[in-house]
């Protein structure tokens, strides 16, 4: 708040601070010294009181102004969020849609191959029946033929046995017939020997006529029974020649039975060994029968696991929708809010500009009743010297130049360095001397009873006064107490109206500002700052070479890393014992874990680590709880290593005292237009981009996924 009503004062025309005699005579013209000092010290009281009120009223504007600044903060982020978890959702369900298209065209598939397998299996039913009514039908011919044979076996026999009687009966007969020949050769032979007797008895010629007659009785007897033996030979070779044709005609019904008997037999193999094939077949079409029972039992199985996904992913999508729905109501209603909370940003600023305005104008009202007093005084003091003799005059000025010199011979043997400024922080505005040692820095008001005019008519008793200045007198260690100064100015470097502004920032948080009284103080004012900026850095050099803690390993940074951060740490924190209170791989990932670990740790170092390989994290000197509220000083910084190892830090800009925040849904580390570090309620996704309270880049990808968090804390 200083900062800026410092930058309206510069920014406004400082011509009050060199009022002119002419104009004060003017005004005062008509009262005496006592009245004008009256009149000056009593609008002064009434300025003052002013200026408390204002500043009382400007300091809660502020606290609304930054609790609507915090809240405006929390509207964004959360309608971010909101935007992010909802594109966030769009994807899922888009890629939720493309799992259910894919899972619909998987059961599709599988709904064909069940209808490919079912075609086959009736086909292979249909093949099985077939074996089966071939086998039974080949089983009833091989009955029907084992039936048979037995048949034709019994018939072959009973032909065998008529064959043999009809051998019997042609060996018979054909003895006969032997016997009938022999007997013929007999009659022959008997018929020739009466033949050859005839041709003796024709040689003798003797009893011709008896031996004829005999002759011819026994050769016609002997024809007789030739002729009989002939018919009989004859008739005995008829039968012969039937029992042959009989025996011939046994013969081929012989063969021909044992020819059907062959058959048979044969056509019981080739029927064995049809069945043995069609047993094969079918025992290969029960197997080939199980396996698609089994393919289209797996096939069931997988269709109703992929009906179930398409169900799941359909549920998921229907509450991703009405998820998104709920979101976009949630960021209409935040959008509402936000846009009220602008609109009371907008009063408050406004109110707070008038405020700083009226606030600026008493205290330029309030510097020139100072000038005035200073130009009454050197009035008076004029007129006293006018009245003192000469003598009396070189005298004095004899002895003021000595003590001058001796003043300037003590500074510079003391090696101090000291200038009339005006404090101009929230705690104090009032002029004063601000010195330089080689140790500390001190501020002593001025009192104005002494210094600058005689306000003994004031109603103010002299041991109230010591007493306010006394308590206004402060005492800074350059070793410990400070941690940055900047000096600036405002305005062209001709105008004589240029403001020199030494600003001062402490360990405790505390900003002080010391702004040059005059144009011969501002060279005063910027020596001593070029003196204390070397005194710091000196300081600086012998701390940040320095860690005698101790601290323990880290899962995430390597030991010269992490001590490389902690030499960044507060200079207090070196001389403490560093030790993890919260670790992911430790403690598992929950928020409230976290905060229950932390609740102890006071100052803390967190480290990240992403799915990148970046290394990153914040220093916090503010404890961890869950609250909305933004919290933390000038120390807290963020950092990051970069690719090549080296360590990059970021201290805090001045821009933004929004340091850290968290509760139970995020922690966020900066804010501003966006977070230095944003981490959701899971450790498991972040979000990092540029951020004007530490006037940092983003320490990572601009959305990361946490691989690894860790929480060290001084003991």
């Amino acid at each position: 708040m200083a900062t800026e009503w410092l930058k309206s004062l510069t920014s406004s025309s400082l011509s009050y601070l060199t009022p002119t005699s002419s104009s004060f005579r003017l005004k005062w013209s008509g009262k005496t010294t006592e009245e004008i000092r009256e009149a000056i010290v009593e609008e002064m009281k009434g300025v003052e009181e002013k200026q408390g009120s204002i500043v009382t009223e400007i300091t809660e504007l502020n606290n609304g102004h930054k609790q609507i600044a915090a809240e405006k903060q929390e509207l964004s982020f959360r309608i971010q969020n909101l935007e992010e978890n909802r594109a966030f959702l769009l994807k899922e369900t888009s890629e939720m849609e493309l799992k259910r298209q894919g899972y619909a065209k998987r059961e599709e598939e599988i709904n064909n191959e069940i209808k490919r397998n079912s075609e086959e299996k009736e086909k292979v039913e249909k093949k099985l029946k077939g074996v089966e009514m071939y086998l039974k039908n080949v089983t009833e011919v091989m009955d029907a033929t084992a039936k048979k044979l037995p048949k034709i076996e019994e018939m072959r026999k009973d032909m065998s046995i008529q064959l043999d009687e009809v051998r019997q009966k042609h060996e018979q007969l054909t003895q006969e017939i032997k016997d009938a020949q022999l007997r013929k050769s007999e009659k022959k032979v008997d018929v020739q020997n009466i033949a050859n007797d005839l041709l003796k008895a024709e040689d003798e010629k003797k009893q011709v006529e008896v031996m004829t007659t005999l002759t011819e009785t026994i050769v016609d007897g002997q024809d007789t029974e030739a002729v009989i033996f002939e018919k009989e030979i004859e008739s005995k070779h008829i039968q012969l020649g039937k029992i042959l044709l009989d025996k011939v005609s046994k013969e081929k019904e012989i063969i021909r039975l044992k020819d059907i008997a062959l058959e048979h037999q044969q056509t019981l193999r080739s029927l064995e060994d049809s069945k043995n094939a069609a047993y094969a077949q079918k025992e290969s079409l029960e197997q080939e029968l199980r396996d698609l029972d089994k393919q289209l039992a797996n096939s069931t199985v997988v269709r109703s696991d992929v009906q179930n996904d398409i169900r799941k992913c359909k549920e998921d999508m229907n509450a991703m929708e009405e998820a998104s729905n709920n979101l976009s109501l949630k960021k209409i209603e935040f959008v509402q809010k936000l846009k009220k909370t602008n609109e009371k940003e907008k009063e408050a600023s406004e109110h707070l500009k008038t405020l700083q305005r009226t606030h600026t104008n008493l205290k330029s009202r309030q510097l020139q009743l100072v000038q005035e007093l200073m130009t009454l005084e050197k009035n008076k003091d004029k007129e006293k010297e006018k009245e003192k003799e000469k003598e009396k005059e070189k005298k004095s000025d004899i002895e003021m130049q000595s003590e001058i010199e001796s003043k300037n011979t003590t500074n510079e043997s003391t090696d101090e360095y000291y200038c009339k400024v005006i404090r101009r922080d929230n705690l104090l505005d009032r002029p004063g001397t601000l010195r330089l040692s080689n140790t500390h820095l001190m501020f002593t008001p001025l009192d104005l009873k002494h210094e600058l005019l005689d306000i003994s008519s004031v109603d103010h008793d002299s041991k109230s006064s010591e007493t306010s200045i006394h308590t206004d007198i402060l005492f800074i260690q350059l070793a410990t107490d400070i941690v940055t100064i900047e000096y600036t100015r405002k305005g062209n470097n001709k105008d004589t109206t240029q403001t020199h502004v030494l600003k001062v920032v402490t360990s405790k948080d505390v900003v002080y500002l010391f702004e040059a009284m005059d144009g011969d103080e501002r060279d005063q004012l910027m020596n001593l700052s070029e003196s204390l900026k070397a005194v710091i850095a000196v300081f600086s050099i012998d701390d940040t070479h320095s860690l005698t803690g101790n601290f323990e390993s880290s899962k995430i940074l390597k030991d010269e890393q992490l001590k490389q951060i902690l030499l960044h740490c507060p200079v207090r924190t070196k001389l403490w014992n560093w030790k993890i209170y919260y670790s992911t791989e430790k403690h598992g990932i929950s928020m409230n874990t976290f905060y229950d670990k932390c609740v102890d740790a006071d100052e803390t170092l967190l480290i990240l680590k992403d799915t990148g390989g970046h290394f990153f994290g914040a220093f916090v000197d503010a404890p961890w709880f869950s609250n909305g509220e933004y919290r933390g000083s000038l120390d807290c910084f963020v950092w990051r290593f970069d690719s090549d190892g080296s360590l990059c830090t970021y201290k805090p800009s001045g821009a933004q005292n929004y340091f850290v925040r968290s509760d139970l849904s995020s922690i966020t580390v900066g804010a501003g237009e966006c977070p230095a570090i944003y981490i959701d309620s899971d450790f498991h996704f972040g979000r990092t981009t540029k951020c004007s309270t530490f006037n940092s880049p983003p320490l990572s990808s601009d959305n990361f996924t946490i691989i690894s968090l860790e929480v060290y804390g001084v003991e």
